[in-house]
This record gives C-alpha cells, sequence and structure tokens, in this order.
C-alpha cells in the first residue's frame, strides 16, 4: 500500500532533487535561529539551573577540558565529584567557548548548535518514516520552535530553557533508534557501520552525561523491542538480536561504569533522608505530556503523535508500519507504567515524562504526519489539477511562517531578567580578591552560605531556599550561594549534583542542617553554622542573613524588606595545614560522628579513622595546597612521620603521585569520616587527582559504596 504521507510529491524534474532546497533552509534556519536567540536571551540558561549549566561548561573549560571520564570539582562541597557533565564533549558548548568573552554570544551560540542538532534529527526521521521532504522541512522546522525558547517561554515544557544539552542527548539516543531499526535490512558492510554508530553513540552518551542514560537506555530499549516484535523479515530479525547480544558484552565495561557512579550516592542509598517535595507524588502531570491539560500545546502534540503514529501503523511499507508500532509500544508501555505509579510509592527515579523527552521528535514528526495526511487528502480532493502549485505554496509557507511568527509576535512579558554575567556585589568582591580559585594558585578557602536562617519554620528547598536565593538574586544580581560564585571561581560548600556522596551527605546533614528541614538529591539544605567543622573543611567566608557569633563580620549588604546580607570570615580556616597527631580508632559512622560531635574534640590536633597509624606523629609545618587542572598539589615537612588532614573528600577515585623519589612514599586514607588525609614522612610533594572513567578507574565509587556500607551501621 502507498504510504499516504508521499502524496505531495514533487512533479517537476527541478523538485525532484530538493538539497538546494534543503540548504536554503538551513541557511535561513541559523539566521532565524541567531536574531530570535539573541532577541530572547534572557530566556535562555534560564532561572538558576540554566546558570549552574553554565557555569559548569566555564569551569571545565578552565579546570578540565574534554577527558574520557570525570574529575572532582574544587569549587563545589568538600572537592567531591563534580556534575558528571562532561560540558567540552557537546557541540553546543564548545562554539559557545569561541565566544566566552561576551556571555550573550555564547549563550546564542550554545543554542543554535542545540536547536540546530533538533533541525537535523527532525528531518532525519521524518525521512525514515517516510513523510515527503516538504513535511520533513515542516518537522525540521517545528521541533526546535517549539522545544527551545524562541520568544518567551518555550512552547512544550520548559526544560530547554534550564538544561538545553539535554538534546544533544536527545538527537544521540534517537540516532541509535533509528540505526537499529535498519540493521540487517541491507548489506553486511551496512550492518556493521551502523553496528559501530550505535556503539559510539552509546559511548558518548556514557562520557557526557552518564545520568541521562537512565532517561535515554529505557526509551531506546522500548521502541527497540517493539521494532523487533513488530518486524516481518525473520533475517532482519536474527541480525538485530546478534547486535543486542553482542553489544550488550561489548557494554559490559559501560554498565559498570555508570553503575559505579549512579551507586554510590544518596539517592541509593539515603532515600529514607530525602523528601523530593511535590515531585515524590506521582501524579497525572508527571507521568505524560498527555496529561498536562487539554488546553496546553503539550498535550495537543501528544494527540496528535498518537493519531499519526496510528495512522502510520497502518500505511506505508513493512518497514515505515513496523517502525511506527514500536514508537507506539514504547507510548503505550511509558503511560502504562506511569498509571502504575499513581497508586504505588515504590519509586523513587525520575519521573515517568522525563523519560518521555526522547520521544519529543518522534512527537513532532508523527504530529506532521498526521496534519500532512489531512492536508494530503483535502489538497488531492480540491486541487488535484494544481498540484505543482500546491507545491510551490507549501515550501513557501516552510520558509515564510517562522519569519512572520518572529517579526509578528506580541513583545516579551516580564521576566526574570538577571544580569549575565552575575554581578560582582560588594561581598562577590571581597570573596573574588581573597580565596577565588586560579590554575596554579594557593587553596585559600571556601565560602558557605547560611541564608534562611531567619526563616523561623522547617524549610523546604524550593518554596523557601531557593525562592529566598532568587529573591537575593532578583535585588543584587548575585544568587552568592552557587552560581553567583561559581562564575567567578569563587570555592563554596554548597553542591549541586545528583550523585551526591552518601558520605559527605551524612557528614553534612549531621553538622550543618537542622533535622526538620527538607533534604533533596541534589542538594544539602543547611541552616547549622557550626563554625568548629565549616573551618575543618576549609570554609573561611560564611554569608548569611542574621548575625553569626564568634565569627569577624567583614560586610554588611543592605536587602529591601529582607533586612541585611552578612559576610563573616572565620578564624584559621584549613588550607592545607591542618596536622593532627592524636589518633583516635573507630569503624562505625555512628560512632565517629558522635565523636567529632564532642566539644572537646579539635580537628587541629585529632584525628579519627579506620585503620591504624603510627602513634608517635609529629606536627608537620608548611602545609600547603596549590589548586591545578584536573588536580591538587600538596607540599608539607616534618621531623618524622607527619598527617595533613586536607578539605577535600575522600574517595578511592583519588591517586596520589610522589615528586620526590628518595622519600618514603606517601599514603592516603580516610579521615573523619569525609575527608582525605596524607601520611608522610619527613618531607611532602606529590599531587592528588580524582578521575574515574570506563577504561580507568571505573569501579572506584563501588570502593567507596563498600566504605559506606562498612562504616554504616544499617543500609537504608
Amino acid at each position: 500500500m502507498k504510504s499516504i504521507f508521499n502524496t505531495i510529491q514533487y512533479d517537476q524534474k527541478a523538485l525532484q532533487l530538493p538539497w538546494r532546497f534543503i540548504l536554503i533552509n538551513i541557511i535561513l534556519f541559523i539566521i532565524f535561529s541567531a536574531l530570535a536567540f539573541h532577541q530572547n536571551a534572557m530566556y535562555l540558561f534560564y532561572s538558576n539551573d540554566g546558570q549552574h549549566t553554565l557555569a559548569l561548561a566555564r569551569w571545565s573549560a578552565i579546570w578540565h577540558g574534554s577527558e574520557f571520564g570525570f574529575s572532582n570539582n574544587f569549587l563545589q562541597s568538600n572537592g567531591g565529584i563534580g556534575f558528571p557533565l562532561n560540558t567540552a564533549l557537546f557541540p553546543g558548548f564548545i562554539l559557545a567557548a569561541l565566544f566566552k568573552n561576551n556571555i550573550i554570544y555564547s549563550e546564542v551560540a550554545a543554542y543554535l548548535v542545540f536547536a540546530l542538532e533538533f533541525f537535523s534529527i527532525a528531518l532525519i526521521i521524518s525521512r525514515s518514516i517516510g513523510l515527503s521532504w516538504n513535511l520533513a522541512l515542516i518537522s525540521a522546522w517545528v521541533l526546535p520552535l517549539i522545544a527551545y525558547p524562541y520568544h518567551y517561554y518555550a512552547y512544550l515544557y520548559n526544560i530547554m530553557e534550564t538544561v538545553p544539552e539535554l538534546g544533544t542527548v536527545i538527537v544521540a539516543s534517537d540516532l541509535i533508534i533509528i540505526l537499529f531499526a535498519f540493521l540487517g535490512r541491507s548489506t553486511i558492510r551496512r550492518f556493521l557501520f551502523g553496528s559501530a554508530g550505535i556503539i559510539l553513540l552509546l559511548v558518548y552518551i556514557v562520557i557526557a552525561n552518564p545520568p541521562s542514560i537512565v532517561m535515554s537506555a529505557p526509551i531506546i530499549a522500548l521502541v527497540c523491542l517493539g521494532y523487533l516484535i513488530s518486524c516481518a523479515s525473520i533475517r532482519e530479525k536474527k541480525f538485530k538480536i546478534f547486535f543486542t547480544a553482542a553489544t550488550l558484552v561489548i557494554s559490559i565495561p559501560l554498565i559498570i561504569f555508570v553503575y559505579s557512579v549512579l551507586k554510590f550516592t544518596v539517592s541509593y542509598y539515603l532515600t529514607a533522608n530525602l523528601n523530593y517535595g511535590e515531585h515524590t507524588i506521582i501524579n497525572w502531570y508527571y507521568i505524560s505530556l498527555l496529561f498536562h491539560g487539554k488546553d496546553n500545546p503539550d498535550t495537543w502534540l501528544f494527540t496528535m503523535a498518537s493519531l499519526g503514529v496510528v495512522l502510520c501503523s497502518f500505511s506505508g511499507n513493512n518497514f515505515q508500519k513496523s517502525f511506527a508500532r514500536a514508537v507506539l509500544f514504547a507510548m503505550i508501555v511509558l503511560i502504562g507504567f506511569g498509571i502504575v505509579l499513581t497508586s504505588t510509592n515504590f519509586w523513587t527515579g525520575p519521573m515517568p515524562f522525563y523519560f518521555e523527552f526522547m520521544l519529543w521528535p518522534f512527537y513532532v514528526c508523527y504530529s506532521v504526519a498526521f496534519v500532512g495526511a489531512v492536508f494530503a487528502a483535502i489538497s488531492k480532493l480540491l486541487f488535484s489539477k494544481l498540484q505543482f502549485y500546491v507545491n510551490i505554496l507549501v515550501r513557501a509557507l516552510i520558509i515564510l511562517m517562522p519569519w512572520s511568527l518572529f517579526l509578528l509576535a506580541a513583545p516579551i512579558g516580564d521576566c526574570w531578567d538577571v544580569p549575565k554575567p552575575p554581578t560582582k556585589t560588594a561581598i562577590t568582591e571581597i570573596l573574588n580578591n581573597n580565596i577565588a580559585l586560579a590554575p596554579g594558585k594557593p587553596f585559600l578557602g571556601r565560602v558557605a552560605n547560611f541564608t534562611g536562617l531567619k526563616i523561623k519554620k522547617p524549610v523546604t528547598w524550593g518554596a523557601d531556599i531557593a525562592a529566598n536565593d532568587n529573591e537575593i538574586l532578583r535585588q543584587t544580581g548575585n544568587d552568592h550561594r552557587m552560581s553567583g560564585n561559581w562564575f567567578y571561581n569563587i570555592p563554596t560548600l554548597e553542591v549541586y549534583t545528583p550523585v551526591i556522596s552518601p558520605i559527605y551527605f551524612q557528614f553534612a546533614k549531621f553538622f550543618f542542617a537542622l533535622p526538620e528541614d527538607e533534604q533533596i538529591r541534589s542538594v544539602i539544605t543547611m541552616r547549622n553554622p557550626n563554625i568548629r567543622w565549616l573551618t575543618a573543611l576549609g570554609v573561611r567566608y560564611v554569608v548569611t542573613d542574621a548575625l553569626l557569633p564568634h565569627a569577624n563580620l567583614v560586610k554588611v549588604m543592605p536587602l529591601k524588606n529582607m533586612g541585611d546580607l552578612y559576610l563573616y570570615e572565620l578564624s584559621i580556616p584549613n588550607i592545607g595545614q591542618y596536622s593532627p597527631t592524636k589518633i583516635i580508632q573507630l569503624t562505625n559512622s555512628k560512632d565517629i560522628l558522635d565523636k567529632l560531635n564532642e566539644s572537646n574534640f579539635d580537628p587541629q590536633t585529632q584525628v579519627v579513622t579506620e585503620i591504624t597509624l603510627p602513634m608517635a606523629l609529629n606536627k608537620a609545618i608548611n602545609g600547603k595546597i596549590i589548586v591545578d587542572k584536573g588536580s591538587i598539589n600538596v607540599s608539607a615537612s616534618s621531623q618524622g612521620y607527619s598527617l595533613l588532614l586536607l578539605p577535600l573528600e575522600y574517595s578511592h577515585c583519588l591517586t596520589l603521585r610522589s615528586h620526590l623519589a628518595k622519600e618514603q612514599a606517601p599514603r592516603l586514607f580516610r579521615a573523619n569520616l569525609t575527608q582525605t588525609g596524607v601520611l608522610f614522612y619527613r618531607k611532602l610533594d606529590a599531587s592528588i587527582r580524582y578521575f574515574t572513567g570506563p577504561l580507568s578507574h571505573p569501579t572506584c565509587r563501588l570502593a567507596d559504596s563498600k566504605d559506606f556500607e562498612r562504616l554504616s551501621s544499617l543500609r537504608d
């Protein structure tokens, strides 16, 4: 049966080879996108999440670059693993780096590439499922126009305003699905090339952003399984099954690596300690775009996509029908899974509609297919003798419609118009001058934010702390907590990552949090400024909205209707010079925390560890930390055996390389539950590097997990 979606054909010879027209569309799309994104720049990398993404890209460019794995981030928390996002591998961020001296141009460049990726994948999917070039180009325009913030917010669920790099993961995932669908349909050579392409794309996703594989892998598996079930060719099925089995074997190192990264997290071990707020309630909204309301564009897109998928399931050749049924299978399973979650409480992973992100390009292409089928039927019925001119009209509309929307759109309404880059306030200026990091320079301390102390009730992160930060950001141009500091390379005790270490979380919650306050998986809500342990972790400055006793007031910044913002300086922060000589040996995290909490415990002279150390320790002198690209260098001297207590989270992913060949090799160990201790003899001059990747220390975080399980008397 001939596909009804190819009824708009090119009857003239000039229209049978549309590559010139495609090139014109690509050029116009690039020009249009650059102009639109520049006009709408205030909505690019929107809010704290968006600015955090930018800060990560900036941090990666300065401190790491492109790596086949992940390092720690000395700008965040106690120097643990950074947010597992390798921005140097995203084409959008690569182009943005060329405009690093102009943040607006940099943002526009990044979004331009991400949008062009969506344009391309829509074109590929549309042609793969049998749409004409006209309909394929319509899909290519529509997908980025509704997914990315071209004018005001994006029309679809607003995820691309904050994390546009997710688009690259979506594109890579959908390319895997397309390549899998074509495996075994042609020559052995094409089968091998397609197989290699899929494996390379899987490796790319894992290295570029490991947590995203949690969302992409199930959708890839569902669509591919659906296609395997629905395709009729026995030969094709054999090729696909062989490839799947071989890929699973080849991917074992990748699977182990991802499992290692994601297991040693708060989400895996301490879910009972977390409160995800409204996102713990699996209501219908979080199942699918279908349930976002009858007046919401999300629901309309899903509805038209469903009609298009069903229609394509019974039209076209066997491949097109099998592919449509595979997508339909994934949609049904995903919604069914979501419906199950509305009546159960077991799920602590991503919301079901997060998985659905991977299907957005298919939704758009099948929606256009449905609309195109209706239009084709009408045009054939009413304008059969004018088919050539109908094609010309369609092409003219493809080019003119986006520009008309751009030129005729209403002015942008009120928005959260924050300065880019963040304002360097009086407080930020002091922090920048005194503790900002630079490659090859000494570590001079961190800043910790304890705003929200005036709130006299248990707080939630979003409704209270983040809202309070947002108001400070609106008034001052800087949040003084995360991105506003990280942009200027100011290290903070604050952390923002989905892979927070459960050991560090235990420590920070015990000493810096109030028991009734909400904790979520990616940040730690801190409203208990314990000065003794703040200084032990290297905190030199504290930003707060309440008076802080036993600290030196450095700056007061008045706020409108919010009181004042205070900057305090703490005495004797640990910048690499802490050298305890008294050893206390304990092997249980509860006992360790209780010991550390004793009023007479002094982290400058005492240390708690599991291992046996030389009892006769000397106090080291001249302890110092130099922060470099991808590592830190530590140095000190002593009269004998000594140790340094570093403001660095301990991990089995740390490796130490001594620069002194003649001296006894130094040794790393876990100290005070979460910190890194360095035992050395007489002289220390070494570099310490955190790294984990599929080919280098892939299981080091599994070793950290074993530490946690051993130290914890009870696994949650």
